[in-house]
């Protein structure tokens, strides 16, 4: 699964730190945070690895600063949020 942040949350912001925690607390999950800067503002992706098809993504999408996701142990591949 993909989490892709809003690009106005940043790194050192207490929206990326409560997305952060609470993802890594998930059981059987391991998470990668990749950067991509573009001309105007950075793409981050949080990339959970795991037992991806047990998560609630109903959780997941609620979570404040989440733009959206892809879940590729789902049917239903890219949820977004606005």
């Amino acid at each position: 699964m993909i989490v892709i942040l809003h690009p106005d949350i940043r790194r050192d912001s207490a929206e990326y730190d409560a997305i952060v925690d609470y993802l890594s607390k998930l059981p059987g999950i391991q998470l990668r945070v990749h950067e991509v800067q573009g001309a105007q503002q950075v793409l981050t992706e949080i990339y959970l690895l795991g037992n991806t098809a047990a998560l609630n993504t109903a959780d997941i999408a609620s979570l404040a600063g989440a733009a959206f996701f892809l879940n590729e142990a789902r049917e239903s591949k890219v949820t977004l949020f606005i």
